[in-house]
C-alpha cells in the first residue's frame, strides 16, 4: 500500500522549483540544499562561496540581493540575475553578467552610465571577444576607446597578417 518513489527527474524539477523559490525569497541556506540535491555540484559551491564572501563577523548576509542574483545565474534565470544586482546598486556585478552572457550592448550601456570606472576595462574585454570572431573593424574602434590601441591594433592586425591594413592605421593614427 505504499507508493513508489517519484521518479528522479520529477524529484531534481521539485528541487529546481524550490530554488527557483529561494531566489525570490532569497534563503540563500536553501537554495544551497536545492542546487546539491539537483546534482548542481559547481552551483552550489559558487553559492556557498558568494555567500561566504558576504557574510559578516555577526553571521549576518551584508549582500542577501547579490548572493540570491549568484544562485539566479546558477539557474539560469539572467533576467532574475539583473533585477537583483540593479536592486542592490551593483552595477559592477551587473556589467559582469552582461559580459558574461554576451549582451555586449547593455554592458557598455551599464559602464557608460552606472559603472564608469569599468568602462574601458570593457571596452577592451569586448575588443578581444571582437578580435577573436574575426571583426577587426568593429575591435579597432573598441581598443582605441579603452584606450590600449598602441599596442593592441598593430598586434591584432599583424597577427591576423592584414599587413594593408596596418599600414593605414599607422599611417593616419597618431
Amino acid at each position: 500500500s505504499r507508493l513508489p518513489p517519484p521518479p528522479a527527474s520529477q524529484n531534481a524539477s521539485v528541487w529546481e522549483n524550490m530554488a527557483k523559490m529561494c531566489v525570490k525569497t532569497k534563503r540563500l541556506d536553501v537554495a544551497e540544499i536545492c542546487l546539491g540535491n539537483m546534482g548542481h555540484a559547481r552551483g552550489a559551491r559558487a553559492v556557498r562561496d558568494v555567500v561566504a564572501q558576504y557574510t559578516g563577523e555577526d553571521g549576518q548576509v551584508s549582500q542577501p540581493e547579490v548572493c540570491a542574483a549568484m544562485v539566479a545565474v546558477q539557474l539560469g534565470l539572467i533576467e532574475d540575475a539583473e533585477r537583483l544586482y540593479a536592486s542592490c546598486g551593483r552595477h559592477d556585478l551587473l556589467n559582469s553578467l552582461y559580459q558574461a552572457s554576451g549582451q555586449w550592448e547593455k554592458a557598455l550601456k551599464v559602464a557608460e552610465e552606472k559603472d564608469r570606472i569599468h568602462l574601458k576595462s570593457t571596452h577592451y574585454t569586448y575588443a578581444k571577444q571582437l578580435e577573436a570572431s574575426g571583426n577587426t573593424t568593429e575591435a579597432v574602434k573598441h581598443f582605441e576607446a579603452s584606450g590600449t590601441h598602441r599596442a593592441e591594433v598593430p598586434r591584432m592586425l599583424f597577427d591576423a597578417q592584414q599587413m594593408t591594413q596596418l599600414q593605414s592605421y599607422i599611417d593616419t593614427s597618431n
